[in-house]
């Protein structure tokens, strides 16, 4: 009998050693998710996409007609546009990882006072985009990026399309 309960007890040992890894892995992944939007985003720490990124990373947009930035030279194309929303602030509210995925709900505020996508400065605060961030990371690099946000309401505050 003491020795069907060593037994157990290894299993059950082996299982809670498995699940802490699990649950480490999924907190560096959070981590490393986090850092796309204070590191790069807002930062504009270049440096930092080689450490956390993939040479092969693709953003994907949900956008009809948009095309994905392919490759760690072009994602760092964005600099301009984020150069150009001064105060950019992002809000992360909730953060799910689940093995190699890591979802980010969020939103953001800018002050549009500089020329931006083509469109001119309203002088209008930006506020209340909403989005979401679907991550895939392998090896301790994130190697794609799914991002949905309110593109509607993103336009209507910056003039570009009127607001009914």
């Amino acid at each position: 009998m003491l020795i069907g309960n060593s037994c157990q007890d290894q299993t059950a040992l082996a299982e809670l050693e498995k699940q802490k890894a699990q649950t480490q892995l999924e907190e560096q992944n959070k981590a490393l998710a986090k850092r796309w939007h204070q590191d790069l985003t807002i930062d504009r720490n270049w440096e930092a996409a080689d450490e956390i990124l993939t040479t092969d990373f693709v953003l994907h947009y949900d956008t009809p007609g948009a095309e994905d930035i392919k490759g760690l030279e072009q994602v760092k194309t964005l600099d301009e546009m984020w150069e150009n929303m001064p105060n950019l602030k992002i809000n992360n509210h909730k953060i799910i990882a689940e093995g190699n995925y890591v979802l980010i709900r969020w939103d953001a505020s800018f002050d549009h006072t500089l020329d931006l996508m083509g469109i001119p400065a309203s002088g209008n605060h930006i506020s209340g985009i909403y989005g979401m961030d679907l991550f895939l990371i392998k090896d301790g690099k994130i190697t794609d990026l799914w991002q949905s946000y309110d593109q509607l309401g993103f336009m209507q505050q910056m003039g570009a399309i009127p607001t009914p």
